[in-house]
């Protein structure tokens, strides 16, 4: 996946777009240093597969609608028209 130097020697930071959907395990592994011994860490990250319908989560107050882009339409049952067609 990538190796690199530390941020500032304490942090260090990767992105993946690319995790297939499931269950990944990703490790990193610290070689040891002179001040530090190494070590070796993993993590289980849970990717979900695209959504692929919308979903609506309503009650008798209001209705939002999460789209499969990520929008959030708010519904207001007293004006029946969403917030972002105002």
């Amino acid at each position: 996946m990538g190796s690199g130097t530390l941020i500032n020697g304490v942090a260090y930071s990767l992105t993946a777009a690319n995790l297939a959907a499931g269950t990944n395990l990703i490790t990193a592994e610290f070689a040891g240093d002179s001040n530090y011994f190494g070590s070796t860490n993993t993590l289980s990250q849970i990717i979900l597969p695209p959504q692929t319908n919308s979903v609506t989560f309503s009650n008798s107050l209001v209705s939002l609608t999460i789209g499969t882009n990520g929008t959030v339409h708010e519904r207001d049952p007293q004006r029946y028209r969403c917030a972002d067609e105002q």
